[in-house]
């Protein structure tokens, strides 16, 4: 994910910060393998210190 790059946060940071059991899913959902939910995304946004909707910009073609 690029913002955890710009700010030079590890996945494994990403996941400490998460609070979640496997670091595993972390790197699926940075890489785009898997969405997450509404509630994944306040707490992402935390994390890398961003406003939601960095997450939803996006086109829509």
């Amino acid at each position: 994910m690029e913002l955890a790059d710009e700010q030079e946060i590890t996945q494994e940071e990403i996941a400490e910060l998460f609070q979640a059991d496997d670091n595993r899913q972390i790197g699926r959902v940075l890489r785009g393998e898997t969405n997450f939910g509404i509630s994944e995304l306040e707490r992402f946004a935390k994390i890398l210190k961003v406003h939601p909707k960095v997450f939803l910009d996006f086109n829509w073609e």
